[in-house]
């Protein structure tokens, strides 16, 4: 999710609730196979956000929907053209996962957590991120740990560390792979 800093400018200026149902609706509206938002849900907070003084013409639009007889097909497109005009465009998914799973793989690297709660976050991470094939073999050594002593967590220490920069290593290489070809698409190549 974007930091205060990073959203328009008239955003930061909502409520703190408000400003959370705001940019939690647009990941809930980007996510890759994503179901419908209910309509009823999506008018009541085009409602708020016009109560909070926020008049764009796609937020006025959707506020001004009937709650209950808006299809949640049409209250999703006027979320969607809503949130773009806030300025909020939809969530690049693959650049957020792999972006959130580099910073769990960093954090377990750095020691700031423990080596198996590291993989254990990560694992939780994977199923959601591509290429997820080595990470069972992580927790192997995980499951190692647990029965290790200490000249032995040394060994696994080291290893677990070794994979969490070879994931560091291999979630930059993606964001390079994708931003680049982001790149290419907007230079039309």
């Amino acid at each position: 999710m974007p930091t205060v800093d990073e959203l328009p400018g008239g955003l930061r200026e909502l409520p703190p609730e408000l400003l959370t149902r705001v940019v939690e609706a647009n990941h809930e509206a980007s996510a890759p196979g994503r179901h419908a938002i209910d309509g009823r849900v999506a008018v009541r907070l085009a409602c708020d956000l016009v109560l909070a003084g926020v008049d764009t013409p796609h937020v006025v639009d959707l506020a001004c929907q009937s709650p209950g007889e808006v299809s949640d097909e049409t209250a999703n497109a006027l979320l969607r053209a809503a949130l773009d005009d806030l300025g909020l465009p939809a969530v690049d998914w693959y650049r957020f996962e792999w972006a959130l799973t580099r910073k769990v793989a960093g954090v377990a690297l750095r020691g700031e957590v423990g080596p198996c709660e590291g993989m254990y976050d990560l694992w939780d991470r994977w199923d959601s991120t591509p290429d997820s094939t080595s990470v069972a073999g992580a927790l192997l050594l995980c499951a190692e740990w647990e029965r290790a002593d200490e000249e032995e967590r040394v060994v696994l220490r080291t290893r677990i560390r070794a994979f969490a920069r070879a994931t560091v290593e291999l979630a930059d290489q993606r964001l390079a792979e994708h931003d680049g070809r982001g790149a290419d698409r907007a230079e039309g190549r």
